[in-house]
């Protein structure tokens, strides 16, 4: 009994050697496996698409299939690569099982029997689909599908570490190449930029060499001051650009929320952009499909400074036809609304490969520096921004020598349904019957067509001042002048000082402070 026990338990003993060199021998292919794999990832090209190459071939060497692919996702759009070599960007996901990876973030293991597959003369009478989520701080990332697998439980605990440590290199070379393409773009927008830069201040030193020279004529210095002006304005309209755009990549950008009227706002833009258009022989038109009287508060100044830049794209693309600037209420919940503004036009249109770059910052359709259109492509980046602090959105449809609409959306505070009268409004028009009351004799004679110019004037003026435009300094000259015969000369006067001074800004608080445009209609009221 003792020898057969013995034997017994040596062959007990020697079922378990045998069972451990087989777990041994697994452990070391498994190992293997993953070295193999981690050689991959090491010998890799940088770029994204060598990488997912290598991996893909290592993965089919190494746990076999008929099929891998890989999903990843790369500046909101999702890119699909495969064994086979196809790569795309898709706009829909149609697998179930990628639909499914993405919703629950989950390893997914499906079984599928042999004769299904196309693999014959296998040890194994089982394969599987396996998904494998790319995950990043709970936030997938990406997913690798592999179709047919003739693995194990066992080979599934190898592969799952590596996995993870994959989403960590598929992010850094993410990272990577955004913030290559960032650099990229960042230094041909300075290219471009150095090249706006030059071309207004040579401009102005070049003039103002002309006006030192002797027995300049009037004709001449009045050529050559003109020159100057125009070029110090599209200087500053540069500089501005680049001002916002740094304080809303900062955060340091504030809104300065207002009652205002839509349709008085696209009005002023088409008194605003007329010459511009006409110009160029467009037509100019708007379109307000709200009621003339309804107000909402928003910030009105950052409004028609997007609007402008809309409008001014518009025109400067657009060699024949016309334009068009439509405002619409499309939604309304308790006291909130939101607004659309578009901009349509018949110009030279965009291609849709061309159009993701738009509202990006530093980035442009055209950036070489020998394009036809100039510009530095800010623009568009900063009403993407600034409707987004509005808490809205931005878009395009557009399409080669068809046009293009350009729109975005806002989130206002409906106002009620009159304005309220403004503060110090009460104290202006007493200060006005004061000094009609000292000065009986001062009688106001505006005509109808005089008041509409004066109106006009004085809003064109707030538009020049909102951009610290220079040209705002010879307009208030012919508001000023318009209102010779006015009782506000004491506000005129400061505000001649403010605009001369270049206080463009000051100046604009000042009109508001003093509620310049009510106490003109008020005049205008004495004067019927």
């Amino acid at each position: 009994m003792s020898e057969e026990s013995d034997i017994t338990q040596l062959q007990e003993k020697n079922q378990k050697l045998k069972a451990r060199m087989r777990h041994l021998s697994e452990e070391k292919a498994n190992l293997s496996l993953i070295h193999h794999l981690m050689e991959v990832l090491i010998l890799a090209d940088d770029d994204i698409d060598s990488m997912l190459e290598n991996l893909m071939t290592g993965l089919a060497e190494c746990v076999g299939g008929t099929g891998i692919e890989v999903y990843y996702w790369e500046e909101n759009k999702l890119h699909y690569n495969n064994l086979f070599g196809q790569r795309a960007v898709l706009t829909e996901i149609e697998d179930p099982l990628i639909e499914e990876i993405f919703a629950y973030k989950n390893f997914i293991e499906r079984s599928a029997p042999l004769e299904t597959t196309g693999l014959h003369n296998t040890i194994t009478t089982m394969a599987w689909d396996w998904v494998i989520p790319l995950v990043i701080n709970e936030q997938i990332i990406g997913a690798i599908k592999i179709s047919n697998m003739l693995g194990s439980a066992q080979m599934r605990a190898y592969l799952l570490p590596f996995f993870r440590h994959l989403a960590l290199i598929l992010n850094n070379q993410l990272a990577t190449k955004a913030a290559e393409v960032a650099s990229d773009t960042k230094s041909k927008f300075l290219a471009v930029m150095s090249h706006e830069i030059k071309t207004p201040m040579n401009a102005i030193l070049g003039n103002a060499q002309l006006l030192m020279a002797e027995n300049v004529t009037d004709i001449e210095r009045k050529k050559h001051t003109g020159i100057i002006l125009k070029s110090g304005d599209t200087l500053l309209n540069l500089l501005n650009d680049i001002l916002d755009i740094s304080r809303i990549e900062v955060g340091k950008l504030t809104l300065t929320p207002a009652n205002f009227s839509p349709c008085h706002l696209i009005k002023d833009i088409q008194l605003l952009f007329n010459d511009s258009a006409k110009q160029k022989k467009i037509q100019l038109k708007v379109d307000c499909l709200i009621k003339e009287d309804q107000q909402y508060i928003a910030d009105h100044q950052r409004l028609r400074q997007m609007l402008s830049n809309l409008i001014t794209n518009a025109i400067k693309f657009t060699e024949h036809g016309w334009v068009k600037l439509t405002v619409n209420e499309i939604s309304r919940n308790n006291n909130k609304a939101v607004l659309e503004f578009s901009v349509q036009d018949s110009g030279i249109g965009i291609d849709k490969t061309d159009q993701e770059l738009l509202f990006k910052p530093f980035s442009q359709v055209d950036n070489t520096k020998t394009r036809h259109f100039g510009g530095t492509g800010l623009g568009l980046s900063i009403v993407h921004q600034l409707s987004q602090m509005m808490g809205g959105k931005t878009g395009c449809e557009s399409s080669p020598e068809q046009g293009s609409n350009f729109w975005f959306q806002v989130t206002v505070e409906i106002a009620e349904k009159f304005k309220k009268p403004i503060q110090g409004l009460g104290k202006a028009s007493s200060t006005l019957e004061e000094t009609s009351e000292k000065h009986p004799a001062l009688k106001l004679n505006y005509t109808t067509q005089e008041q509409q110019m004066i109106r006009q004037l004085l809003n064109e003026l707030d538009m020049l001042l909102a951009n610290n435009m220079f040209s705002s300094i010879r307009h208030f000259k012919k508001l000023y002048q318009s209102l010779n015969h006015s009782r506000l000369s004491e506000q005129l006067n400061r505000l001649d000082e403010l605009i001369s001074n270049m206080c463009f800004e000051e100046a604009q608080e000042y009109i508001l402070e003093q509620a310049l445009s009510e106490r003109i209609e008020a005049e205008f009221e004495q004067n019927e």
